[in-house]
Protein backbone atom coordinates (compact mmCIF):
# COMPACT_ATOMS: atom_id res chain seq x y z
CA UNK A 1 0.00 0.00 0.00
CA UNK A 2 1.56 3.15 -1.18
CA UNK A 3 0.52 6.79 1.03
CA UNK A 4 1.08 10.23 0.57
CA UNK A 5 0.50 13.00 2.16
CA UNK A 6 -0.58 16.50 -0.08
CA UNK A 7 -0.36 19.84 1.29
CA UNK A 8 -0.73 23.50 0.23
CA UNK A 9 0.43 26.25 2.72
CA UNK A 10 -1.55 29.23 0.89
CA UNK A 11 -4.77 27.19 0.74
CA UNK A 12 -4.46 25.19 4.32
CA UNK A 13 -5.16 22.60 2.72
CA UNK A 14 -4.09 19.10 3.00
CA UNK A 15 -5.31 15.67 1.46
CA UNK A 16 -3.95 11.79 2.58
CA UNK A 17 -3.71 9.65 -0.59
CA UNK A 18 -3.42 5.83 -0.98
CA UNK A 19 -3.75 3.18 -2.84
CA UNK A 20 -2.18 -0.33 -4.13
CA UNK A 21 -0.35 1.12 -7.30
CA UNK A 22 2.50 3.80 -6.55
CA UNK A 23 2.42 5.62 -10.08
CA UNK A 24 -1.22 5.93 -9.60
CA UNK A 25 -0.49 7.61 -5.99
CA UNK A 26 2.24 9.54 -7.18
CA UNK A 27 0.07 11.13 -10.28
CA UNK A 28 -3.59 11.64 -7.94
CA UNK A 29 -1.03 13.69 -5.42
CA UNK A 30 0.33 15.78 -8.56
CA UNK A 31 -2.83 16.41 -9.86
CA UNK A 32 -4.20 17.38 -6.65
CA UNK A 33 -1.02 19.78 -6.02
CA UNK A 34 -1.85 21.69 -9.58
CA UNK A 35 -4.90 21.93 -9.12
CA UNK A 36 -4.32 23.66 -5.95
CA UNK A 37 -1.61 25.41 -7.51
CA UNK A 38 -4.28 26.74 -9.57
CA UNK A 39 -6.67 27.48 -7.15
CA UNK A 40 -3.83 29.77 -5.21
CA UNK A 41 -2.66 31.46 -8.97
CA UNK A 42 -6.13 32.67 -8.99
CA UNK A 43 -6.68 33.93 -5.51
CA UNK A 44 -3.46 35.87 -6.30
CA UNK A 45 -5.01 37.50 -9.06
CA UNK A 46 -8.05 38.18 -7.48
CA UNK A 47 -6.21 39.84 -4.12
CA UNK A 48 -3.72 41.31 -6.76
CA UNK A 49 -6.75 43.30 -8.24
CA UNK A 50 -8.20 44.55 -5.47
CA UNK A 51 -4.71 46.13 -4.06
CA UNK A 52 -4.44 47.92 -7.17
CA UNK A 53 -7.90 49.20 -6.69
CA UNK A 54 -6.90 50.50 -3.40
CA UNK A 55 -3.86 52.00 -4.40
CA UNK A 56 -5.20 53.64 -7.02
CA UNK A 57 -8.05 55.23 -5.01
CA UNK A 58 -4.61 56.52 -2.66
CA UNK A 59 -2.99 58.01 -4.79
CA UNK A 60 -6.24 59.34 -6.23
CA UNK A 61 -7.25 61.33 -3.10
CA UNK A 62 -3.32 62.32 -2.75
CA UNK A 63 -3.35 63.79 -5.88
CA UNK A 64 -6.33 65.79 -5.62
CA UNK A 65 -5.23 66.97 -2.56
CA UNK A 66 -1.74 67.78 -3.83
CA UNK A 67 -3.33 69.75 -6.70
CA UNK A 68 -5.61 71.44 -4.14
CA UNK A 69 -2.66 72.79 -2.63
CA UNK A 70 -0.79 73.47 -5.47
CA UNK A 71 -4.01 75.99 -6.36
CA UNK A 72 -4.04 77.44 -2.86
CA UNK A 73 -0.03 77.55 -3.42
CA UNK A 74 0.17 80.04 -6.75
CA UNK A 75 -2.99 81.98 -5.78
CA UNK A 76 -0.89 82.90 -2.34
CA UNK A 77 2.45 83.56 -4.55
CA UNK A 78 0.61 85.55 -6.77
CA UNK A 79 -0.38 87.80 -4.07
CA UNK A 80 2.38 88.00 -1.79
CA UNK A 81 5.54 86.67 -3.37
CA UNK A 82 6.81 84.60 -6.60
CA UNK A 83 10.00 82.59 -4.81
CA UNK A 84 8.53 80.00 -4.04
CA UNK A 85 10.47 76.78 -3.40
CA UNK A 86 9.03 74.24 -5.90
CA UNK A 87 11.21 71.22 -4.71
CA UNK A 88 9.27 71.34 -1.93
CA UNK A 89 6.06 69.85 -3.09
CA UNK A 90 8.02 67.45 -5.12
CA UNK A 91 6.66 63.80 -3.87
CA UNK A 92 9.74 61.97 -2.81
CA UNK A 93 8.34 59.49 -0.76
CA UNK A 94 9.60 56.06 -1.50
CA UNK A 95 7.00 52.92 -2.39
CA UNK A 96 5.66 52.34 1.37
CA UNK A 97 5.19 48.79 1.29
CA UNK A 98 8.31 46.42 1.89
CA UNK A 99 9.61 43.57 -0.81
CA UNK A 100 8.77 40.56 -0.12
CA UNK A 101 11.63 38.22 1.36
CA UNK A 102 12.84 35.53 -0.26
CA UNK A 103 11.79 32.22 1.74
CA UNK A 104 14.52 29.47 3.13
CA UNK A 105 13.57 26.51 1.98
CA UNK A 106 13.38 23.62 4.33
CA UNK A 107 16.12 21.11 3.98
CA UNK A 108 15.60 17.51 2.90
CA UNK A 109 17.01 14.63 5.64
CA UNK A 110 19.94 12.47 4.27
CA UNK A 111 17.95 9.15 2.42
CA UNK A 112 18.25 6.05 4.50
CA UNK A 113 21.39 3.82 2.97
CA UNK A 114 20.81 0.21 3.44
CA UNK A 115 24.73 -0.15 3.53
CA UNK A 116 24.26 1.51 7.43
CA UNK A 117 25.18 0.12 9.98
CA UNK A 118 21.69 -0.81 11.72
CA UNK A 119 20.49 -2.37 8.75
CA UNK A 120 22.75 -5.17 8.62
CA UNK A 121 22.32 -8.23 10.75
CA UNK A 122 25.02 -8.93 13.04
CA UNK A 123 27.03 -12.06 10.84
CA UNK A 124 28.97 -13.05 13.65
CA UNK A 125 25.89 -13.57 15.90
CA UNK A 126 23.93 -15.07 12.77
CA UNK A 127 26.96 -17.89 12.46
CA UNK A 128 25.86 -18.90 15.86
CA UNK A 129 22.26 -19.62 15.50
CA UNK A 130 20.15 -21.46 13.65
CA UNK A 131 19.30 -20.53 9.82
CA UNK A 132 15.35 -20.13 11.05
CA UNK A 133 16.69 -17.41 13.39
CA UNK A 134 19.37 -16.31 11.20
CA UNK A 135 16.71 -15.68 8.54
CA UNK A 136 14.73 -13.72 11.08
CA UNK A 137 17.44 -11.18 12.21
CA UNK A 138 17.62 -11.04 8.20
CA UNK A 139 14.41 -10.15 7.91
CA UNK A 140 13.96 -7.49 10.78
CA UNK A 141 16.87 -5.80 9.25
CA UNK A 142 15.40 -5.68 6.47
CA UNK A 143 11.93 -4.76 7.42
CA UNK A 144 13.44 -1.33 9.56
CA UNK A 145 15.37 -0.55 6.23
CA UNK A 146 12.18 -0.34 4.00
CA UNK A 147 9.98 1.43 6.66
CA UNK A 148 12.58 4.08 7.63
CA UNK A 149 13.36 4.95 3.85
CA UNK A 150 9.51 4.78 3.15
CA UNK A 151 8.58 7.58 6.05
CA UNK A 152 11.96 9.71 4.56
CA UNK A 153 10.07 9.36 1.03
CA UNK A 154 6.73 10.82 2.80
CA UNK A 155 8.65 13.30 4.77
CA UNK A 156 10.77 14.15 1.44
CA UNK A 157 7.29 14.96 -0.55
CA UNK A 158 5.93 16.81 2.55
CA UNK A 159 9.03 19.14 2.52
CA UNK A 160 9.26 19.53 -1.62
CA UNK A 161 5.62 20.54 -1.50
CA UNK A 162 5.83 23.08 1.24
CA UNK A 163 9.23 24.38 -0.19
CA UNK A 164 7.41 24.24 -3.63
CA UNK A 165 3.92 26.14 -2.48
CA UNK A 166 6.42 29.09 -0.18
CA UNK A 167 8.30 29.90 -3.40
CA UNK A 168 5.10 29.81 -5.48
CA UNK A 169 3.41 32.16 -2.77
CA UNK A 170 6.97 34.44 -3.27
CA UNK A 171 7.06 34.34 -6.57
CA UNK A 172 3.60 35.78 -6.98
CA UNK A 173 3.58 38.43 -4.37
CA UNK A 174 7.13 39.61 -5.52
CA UNK A 175 5.79 40.14 -9.07
CA UNK A 176 2.56 42.02 -7.50
CA UNK A 177 4.89 44.42 -5.22
CA UNK A 178 7.15 45.09 -8.33
CA UNK A 179 3.99 45.92 -10.75
CA UNK A 180 2.71 48.08 -8.04
CA UNK A 181 6.47 49.78 -7.76
CA UNK A 182 6.08 50.59 -10.77
CA UNK A 183 2.57 52.13 -10.85
CA UNK A 184 3.57 53.97 -7.82
CA UNK A 185 6.78 55.71 -9.24
CA UNK A 186 5.24 56.65 -12.58
CA UNK A 187 2.17 58.18 -11.01
CA UNK A 188 5.10 60.12 -8.87
CA UNK A 189 6.78 61.22 -12.04
CA UNK A 190 4.10 62.01 -13.51
CA UNK A 191 2.81 64.05 -10.62
CA UNK A 192 6.17 65.96 -10.14
CA UNK A 193 6.32 66.29 -14.25
CA UNK A 194 3.04 68.48 -13.42
CA UNK A 195 4.65 70.30 -10.99
CA UNK A 196 8.09 71.51 -12.75
CA UNK A 197 5.56 72.53 -15.75
CA UNK A 198 3.46 75.12 -13.35
CA UNK A 199 6.38 76.33 -11.95
CA UNK A 200 8.15 77.00 -14.93
CA UNK A 201 5.01 78.83 -16.16
CA UNK A 202 4.11 81.06 -13.03
CA UNK A 203 8.22 81.39 -13.73
CA UNK A 204 7.40 82.90 -17.33
CA UNK A 205 4.25 84.79 -16.03
CA UNK A 206 6.26 86.58 -12.88
CA UNK A 207 8.85 87.43 -15.40
CA UNK A 208 6.42 88.86 -18.37
CA UNK A 209 4.02 90.52 -15.82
Amino acid sequence: MWEIEVRHYGLNKYRHIRGSDRYVVEQKAAAQKLAWDEMWEKKQVARSKEEKYELAVIKTNEAKKALDGLELTLKHSLSVDNAIDWSSLLDKKPFPKIQPSTPTPETIPTEPKKSESKYQPDILLSDKISSSLRKRVQDEAESLYLKDHQEWVERKIEIESKNSGQLSKYTTDLAIWEKEKTKYEENQRTTNQYFNNESSELAIFSWTG
